[in-house]
């Protein structure tokens, strides 16, 4: 029965990761675990394990394979976003969004909840995008996104406090560019069909060198900002900005 307690015990311990969006590919660990019962079988015959125990584990471990299977990750979800893939409800590119931002909330709760240096805040956020950020990049929090893996930074990016990016369709953000305070950076749109008001249309931002982002600034899915650009304060942006022009207003329309 101490036998049987340990193995059940150990089992549960293990199983538990797998409720951990970020963990690290948990087929691995499922294959392996199966690997782990069938040598339990032996133990059965010198310990006298009753076999129903057994059973039961190798059960469980082929539903967590057969869950893992099916779950996307970041990779796939990046592809099918360039793709501009309709997003259903429930889909598994829906899901695999919720469990990542349960990941991002994580990351950004720990970088707005208490200060943080220049050097903690670069560490936190590389851990949010996937990628390191150069020295030159700067942030004031708090600062929030969505999903986190699909933004690209620049080099010599500053951006100001309390931004939100809806980064599952994708942000790519050249180099030297200024983002102010409370600026939204969207890339999802939802269906205008109010039966599948859920289902989402991704389009991703893209935003060129030297571009300057005025505060409260709301930049649209899909919108291109050519290099140089400027973006007025408060200004709804929907359509790609020219290079070397400036926008504002709602709707943004280039002013000089």
């Amino acid at each position: 029965m101490k036998v049987l307690c340990s193995i059940r015990g150990l089992f549960l311990i293990l199983k538990s990761f797998f409720d951990i969006p970020q963990f690290c590919n948990p087929k691995f660990f499922c294959n392996s675990l199966t690997k782990m019962m069938q040598l339990c079988m032996l133990v059965n015959y010198r310990y006298g394990i009753k076999y129903k125990y057994l059973t039961w584990c190798i059960v469980e471990i082929k539903i967590i394979v057969k869950k893992t299977e099916t779950i996307m990750n970041t990779e796939q979800f990046k592809e099918e976003m360039e793709k501009r893939t309709y997003i259903k409800v429930n889909s598994e590119m829906h899901l695999h969004m919720h469990e990542m931002a349960q990941r991002a909330r994580r990351i950004t709760v720990e970088m707005n909840g208490e200060y943080k240096t220049a050097d903690e805040i670069r560490k936190l956020f590389s851990e949010l995008i996937g990628r390191d950020v150069d020295e030159g990049f700067a942030l004031f929090p708090p600062f929030n996104a969505d999903y986190g893996q699909n933004i690209k930074i620049g080099k010599n990016v500053f951006i100001n406090s309390g931004c939100c990016f809806q980064d599952q369709g994708g942000i790519d953000i050249g180099d030297n560019v200024l983002i102010g305070q409370q600026v939204v950076i969207a890339t999802i749109n939802h269906d205008f069909e109010p039966e599948k008001r859920g289902n989402m249309f991704p389009a991703s931002v893209k935003i060129g060198n030297s571009v300057w982002i005025g505060a409260h600034a709301t930049i649209c899915p899909g919108v291109h900002i050519g290099d140089n650009s400027i973006v007025g304060a408060g200004a709804v942006v929907t359509k790609d900005v020219p290079a070397n022009t400036a926008v504002a207003g709602v709707p943004a329309k280039i002013i000089k």
